[in-house]
């Protein structure tokens, strides 16, 4: 896991939070969609998510951006196409 585990398990929160809103408008919709495959969740130089601005190079170093929780919940209801809750449409 490329991210500390307190801004990543915050993260995974949010989104468990967003799907919740949804079960609860939509019986159907199911846990499965949180489905992380696709992302490149151990490797933190990946374009993808310097690009969304959650890491950035310093010097030879890549660093996490602080705070980036709801950045990463965001980028992860996207990827699993889950409608975000309040706080991270906000």
């Amino acid at each position: 896991m490329m991210f500390t585990r307190a801004i990543f398990a915050n993260a995974l929160g949010l989104v468990g939070r967003s799907l919740f809103d949804e079960i609860l408008i939509d019986y159907n919709v199911s846990w499965s969609k949180i489905d992380l495959s696709s992302l490149p969740i151990d490797n933190k130089d990946d374009p993808y998510w310097i690009k969304a601005g959650v890491t950035f190079k310093d010097g030879n170093k890549i660093k996490i951006t602080k705070a980036t929780d709801t950045r990463i919940g965001s980028l992860i209801c996207r990827q699993t196409r889950i409608y975000p809750c309040l706080e991270l449409s906000a």
